[in-house]
């Protein structure tokens, strides 16, 4: 990439064989060579997350959050309280909340799908069908859009990552950020899927 340095060093899983102090102090090291400009930790719990501040300057978090996986709202006043970023992946879980599976797909063994992203069998995929439908019926835009405004919607999210295997998905999915859901939407959405 001809860069001597990265933007941002995540810790991308909890690790229980190394202790987290030592990762960390190793992260900040990198840092204070200016290998790494900001540190990072992702999929990380609460009680982990106020463990890493103590130990050294964590800037951001990365953790799934979307329609269908809204966990990662517990850690929005962890965000506040220490001033960190919150990166949101997996906002289109996987995919199926892009509004394009009207049936339950048939998914390599080796596909990420089966096991991380967990909405696409039997009820699972019910209810992200319902989703995808209710983003269709009350957003004048695509679903992709309407998911990806959703994570958005949240003041704590900084950004949200998705995918796209084409030019036309990107160019979609990036439009998401040219509008807003309407507090109404946001609030019967999170009611509702």
């Amino acid at each position: 990439l001809k860069y001597h340095y990265l933007d941002i060093y995540f810790l991308h899983w909890p690790d229980k064989n190394t202790p987290l102090e030592e990762t960390l102090i190793q992260m900040e090291k990198f840092k204070q060579e200016g290998k790494i400009r900001f540190i990072g930790l992702s999929n990380f719990t609460q009680d982990l997350i106020k463990q890493a501040v103590e130990i050294t300057k964590i800037d951001c978090l990365q953790n799934e959050f979307s329609l269908l996986k809204q966990d990662a709202k517990k850690l929005f006043p962890l965000v506040k309280e220490f001033d960190l970023a919150f990166m949101a992946y997996g906002v289109l879980n996987g995919g199926i909340l892009s509004g394009k599976y009207k049936q339950e797909p048939s998914l390599a063994k080796t596909d990420v799908r089966n096991f991380f992203y967990r909405s696409y069998k039997g009820n699972s995929f019910i209810k992200a069908q319902k989703a995808a439908d209710l983003l269709k019926v009350i957003c004048l835009a695509s679903p992709a859009q309407a998911a990806i405004n959703f994570a958005l919607s949240f003041e704590e999210v900084t950004c949200a990552i998705f995918g796209a295997k084409t030019l036309k998905q990107l160019t979609e999915n990036a439009a998401a950020t040219a509008w807003k859901l309407t507090p109404e939407q946001k609030d019967f959405l999170c009611k509702n899927c």
